[in-house]
């Protein structure tokens, strides 16, 4: 597996576990306690505290936007190419139509080969990085979707 993948993969999963753990522990308020009176005979035990209900099952929180791609990716869905038509990005419009060409014909090996040799030194490079790494994912899951079908 590959670094970047290992990155996307670990941010994803961590983002998804501290929401899960805000919302597990939430902050307990402590009740002031009254300080007893000097001269007074104790007061009887006070009644046992009442068992608290069940927690209630709270609805999951829904994904977040890179959390959701990552899912649509490791499920086969090819992501959307990144959108390269601002003048900024006017240098690297040859090498992201390689890629798309690429992701569409599927080839793998040259994907890896050609994401590898992106050098992520400005928005647009780090663009098609995301976008060919997310790419692989799909087309791999997608692969391993289809052998399951066969098999």
């Amino acid at each position: 597996m590959n670094k970047i993948i290992k990155k996307i993969r670990a941010k994803a999963e961590s983002a998804v576990i501290e929401s899960v753990t805000e919302k597990a522990a939430p902050k307990a308020k402590a009740a002031p306690k009254a300080a007893p009176k000097a001269g007074k005979a104790k007061a009887a035990p006070k009644a046992a505290p009442k068992a608290k209900a069940a927690p209630k099952a709270k609805a999951e929180k829904p994904l977040g936007k890179r959390a959701e791609l990552l899912a649509a990716c490791e499920a086969g869905k090819i992501p959307a190419a990144p959108d390269f038509s601002a003048a900024t990005h006017a240098r690297f419009r040859k090498r992201l139509a390689e890629i798309t060409a690429l992701v569409k014909a599927r080839k793998v090996k040259e994907l890896k080969a050609m994401r590898d040799s992106i050098n992520p030194i400005s928005t647009s490079p780090k663009a098609m990085l995301k976008y060919a790494t997310l790419a692989i994912i799909a087309i791999e899951a997608a692969a391993k979707a289809g052998k399951r079908k066969a098999a």
